[in-house]
């Protein structure tokens, strides 16, 4: 169910019942489960959402990571996972047993689990007699759960998905309105897409026509693009502050990141200002200032 702060209520009333066309307001949800990540390219190439940009495999560092936990949810019982070694090509999680008594908590060391960030591979040490029955089991598998998270997509690796292309498409996301995000008319095959192909996907969309171009609602609009705007440049200022403070030299490929970074904050403004029909001329300016800042930063 779509949560809203009480102040866009009115906001997108108006925006329901006016013309023409502006775009629209989206929203998603995405099924509770895991899906296959063959499975899910494959519905990503037949529904044509690979064109909007198809997702990346599973990190293995995030494969491991969620197959300790599957780990742990096989095992039962009260367990906690606590990294005791991070050094170059090795990692060491301790998986360590709670058990609450009546006044006290008690932990023991059921095994070590050394991880070799190089090759991938994982190796075990058992406390002496620590291990229960389905701790040890659970232990064994530990290569198999790791393989199942490296071939599943999360909901949230979902949900950051669906994220990814909105942004892509250069969508809004509305200050002040929960999840939702302003998509221009002309990004709406996105949508028609995701909702075409919404029951393969496990993915349900939402998407509110906004017709109206008044004041009111350009305001609005103008308003979750600022805070954005402004979020983001002020990000990029404290990294060019850190490195003066630090006497830091930015390396040229971290200026041509920082530059970048600016012509596509202008580049976006831009176009907003021609979907709008406005100036925006406080965001332009606040661009040219984190500019000049930029500038003055690159190496002579």
């Amino acid at each position: 169910m779509l949560a809203m702060a009480p102040e866009s209520s009115d906001f997108l009333t108006e925006m329901l019942h006016a013309h023409p066309q502006l775009g629209a307001l989206v929203w998603f949800t995405v099924d509770e489960t895991g899906v296959d990540h063959t499975v899910w390219a494959q519905q990503l190439m037949q529904s044509g959402l690979a064109h909007y940009g198809l997702p990346l495999r599973i990190a293995p560092s995030t494969a491991y990571l969620r197959g300790l936990r599957l780990m742990q949810q096989a095992a039962g019982g009260r367990t906690l996972i606590r990294r005791v070694v991070r050094e170059r090509g090795r990692t060491v999680h301790h998986w360590i047993r709670e058990t609450v008594h009546a006044d006290h908590v008690a932990f023991d060391l059921i095994a070590a689990i050394i991880r070799d960030t190089h090759r991938d591979t994982v190796s075990f040490v058992h406390a002496p007699g620590a291990a229960r029955p389905a701790e040890a089991e659970a232990l064994t598998h530990l290569p198999d759960f790791m393989e199942s998270a490296r071939r599943t997509y999360t909901p949230g690796d979902r949900r950051r998905q669906v994220r990814a292309w909105l942004a892509h498409v250069g969508s809004l996301r509305l200050a002040h309105a929960g999840p939702v995000h302003f998509v221009p008319d002309t990004a709406m095959g996105l949508i028609q897409a995701l909702q075409s192909a919404q029951t393969a996907l496990g993915v349900q969309v939402w998407a509110m026509p906004v017709h109206h171009r008044s004041g009111d609602v350009i305001a609005t609009l103008t308003q979750s693009l600022d805070a954005e705007i402004t979020q983001k440049t002020t990000t990029l200022l404290r990294t060019i502050q850190a490195a003066r403070q630090g006497n830091a030299v930015l390396s040229t490929s971290r200026q041509a990141q920082l530059v970048g970074q600016l012509h596509d904050l202008s580049a976006r403004v831009h176009h907003y200002a021609d979907l709008f029909g406005t100036q925006l001329d406080q965001l332009t300016q606040q661009l040219d200032l984190a500019k000049q800042a930029v500038r003055s930063a690159l190496t002579p």
